[in-house]
């Protein structure tokens, strides 16, 4: 489906484009913030958090392009925000992984963070977090209060957190071979 919004740049609508599985060694990953915020956990959980590759040598977007407002309801054309970033750094030689991931691990639970390229109509860089509970709960903005988000979860979601909130501070996301 073509980009509706007419005044995101061209260069960020999908049009049929292909879904990059494969992500570069210091490619950076882009996400807005409240300006007042250190980090984004203060007001959205963690299945909302989305973000924009930079594509690396690809360069499929800029900083400000996490910026637009994609929600069509919404009158304003940009957000008033602030910009974080943090690169993927790999354990090993490669240069390049697929669907690269985390695996955390916290008492008798474990959760692996996979990142994925889920391009939108009107953001071709988009990017998801996807969740996945001791190998077998899924988690979803629908189940997020029965998954993740229910204090079954607190401790490897306080992890979860934590991991990310490092790569924001130190500008690096380490991902597993």
């Amino acid at each position: 489906m073509p980009c509706n919004l007419n005044y995101i740049p061209s260069h960020l609508h999908w049009n049929g484009r292909e879904i990059l599985r494969e992500f570069q060694e210091d490619e950076k990953l882009y996400l807005r913030i409240h300006p007042e915020h250190s980090t984004p956990f203060k007001s959205i959980t963690l299945a909302d958090l989305s973000l924009n590759r930079d594509g690396g040598r690809s360069k499929l977007c800029n900083p400000e392009d996490v910026l637009w407002n994609l929600n069509e309801e919404d009158i304003e054309e940009r957000y008033d925000q602030g910009i974080k970033y943090f690169s993927i750094s790999y354990q090993g030689s490669k240069e390049y992984r697929e669907d690269p991931s985390i695996l955390l691990n916290k008492d008798d639970d474990n959760l692996k963070i996979k990142l994925s390229h889920n391009p939108l109509d009107c953001n071709y860089p988009h990017c998801d977090l996807n969740f996945l509970i001791n190998d077998s709960i899924e988690v979803t903005k629908e189940n997020w209060k029965h998954t993740l988000g229910s204090n079954e979860f607190k401790k490897i979601r306080k992890e979860a957190r934590l991991k990310l909130h490092s790569a924001i501070i130190q500008k690096e996301l380490v991902m597993l071979d």
